[in-house]
């Protein structure tokens, strides 16, 4: 009978061995899907992806040690799987530090914006549950990069206005909406922010997704055309929505888009920015932002769409072909601007006139607004059409977000962006 008990002894182990393969594999196939689909909201699953793993090799290590008897191909195979549990578990506590260091990072961050003065190293201490030695290290490595924090005795530290910093902390320590923009990727360089939104989309990204660039290298306009996006001087950024209406709504969110960056821009920089239909936004009479708008559709459904925007920020130079139209918030307002402060205010004008146009799937409920924000409205215009070009006056958009141009014999045409063009007489606008 003993005899019988060591043979179904290893068979029982085995069956346990694998019972626990399939799940700590399904766990872990769980614990990546969840860290994949909101890897901000779940970035604490990715330690615990890499201990689950430990977990199943430490175990398969140590069983294949004890039933290898005398056979040094078993116990090297053992031993391997051991030491692969070590290293798993090593990295797995890294990971969770470098979570940790970062969180920190962005809410001590968040609390300098937020107070007006100092702010005590005992108060970031009790609010965070931290160590005064972990926000000495935290202020000594935002000073490195790049923020002007004053420390005085007794009082604590102050964040000064300092140069334009763009990174995923300071997007965060501004952010205030409510969903654009939580789910935040930033990059010092990419080919395009529609593109990666796109990549990300189609992996599973949440609405609200937000991609924002240093730099693109291949940066796209309207009808293919490039969009110069030079390295730390503009905003460059895309997000995600992923509408429950059908493909022909869809068009009209780009004339969302441009309303919420002149909102953006007027209350951030005081500049009396205006949108030149459909979607451009100009100050003084010169572009200063574009807004590509792409979709992806399956049938009859909206799978997604990309709503990218691009905004000459603080650009002092530009290539001589554009220089007469194109100009930069800095060059008007004579200093550079906070690029975080200037994403945020269209993430949440966005969000306001996304749930407005939700409610009639139109313009309805915006034209008026949009129509005061018109810098050609009621202005004489050019239309550059495939069929010829005429000339008419723009009395504004109706519901379907379309031009109303009113032609000399007296005629109303309502015009499609999609179709074609519109100039000043004497210019761009």
């Amino acid at each position: 009978m003993a005899g019988q008990e060591k043979k179904r002894n290893p068979r029982s182990a085995a069956l346990i061995l694998d019972l626990l393969h399939i799940v700590i594999g399904i766990l872990v196939v769980i614990c990546a899907i969840l860290a994949f689909l909101d890897p901000e909201g779940n970035s604490i699953l990715f330690p615990v992806i890499f201990w689950l793993a430990a977990l199943l090799n430490g175990i398969v290590g140590g069983f294949r040690l004890k039933m290898s008897g005398h056979d040094k191909k078993k116990q090297a195979g053992g031993a391997v799987q051991c030491l692969l549990a070590v290293i798993l578990t090593i990295l797995g506590v890294l990971s969770a530090i470098s979570i940790w260091r970062e969180s920190l990072k962005n809410e001590i961050l968040k609390c300098l914006k937020q107070t007006d003065g100092y702010v005590s190293g005992q108060e970031l201490c009790e609010r965070l549950g931290v160590s005064r030695t972990a926000v000495w290290k935290v202020i000594r490595q935002l000073e490195a990069e790049g923020y002007e924090i004053e420390a005085v005795r007794n009082r604590g530290y102050r964040l000064h206005d300092s140069a334009d910093i763009l990174n995923e902390a300071e997007i965060r320590a501004v952010l205030t909406s409510q969903w654009l923009g939580q789910n935040v990727k930033f990059l010092e360089e990419i080919d395009s922010t529609n593109n990666e939104v796109r990549r990300m989309a189609e992996q599973g990204a949440p609405e609200g997704t937000l991609v924002v660039a240093e730099n693109q290298t291949a940066g796209k306009g309207r009808r293919g055309r490039r969009w110069d996006s030079p390295k730390g001087s503009g905003i460059w950024y895309s997000f995600l929505l992923r509408p429950e209406f059908a493909p022909e709504h869809a068009s009209m969110l780009t004339l969302l888009a441009a309303m919420a960056v002149q909102n953006s821009v007027k209350e951030v920089t005081g500049l009396d920015g205006l949108i030149k239909w459909p979607n451009d936004i100009v100050v003084n009479g010169k572009k200063v932002c574009g807004i590509l708008t792409e979709m992806s559709t399956e049938e009859d459904a909206i799978r997604y769409v990309v709503v990218g925007i691009g905004i000459n920020a603080n650009t002092t130079d530009f290539p001589e072909e554009i220089r007469a139209t194109a100009t930069s918030l800095a060059l008007e307002l004579g200093h550079p601007v906070c690029r975080a402060a200037v994403i945020n205010g269209v993430m949440c004008a966005f969000e306001e006139y996304y749930g407005r146009y939700r409610e009639t799937l139109d313009m309805s409920l915006l034209k008026e607004l949009y129509n005061q924000k018109l810098v050609n409205a009621e202005r004489e215009v050019k239309v550059l059409a495939p069929g010829g070009d005429y000339t008419g006056i723009s009395h504004g958009i109706n519901d379907a977000g379309e031009l109303i141009v009113e032609l000399p014999d007296g005629s109303i045409r309502e015009i499609n962006s999609g179709e074609v063009s519109v100039r000043g007489i004497y210019g761009y606008v």
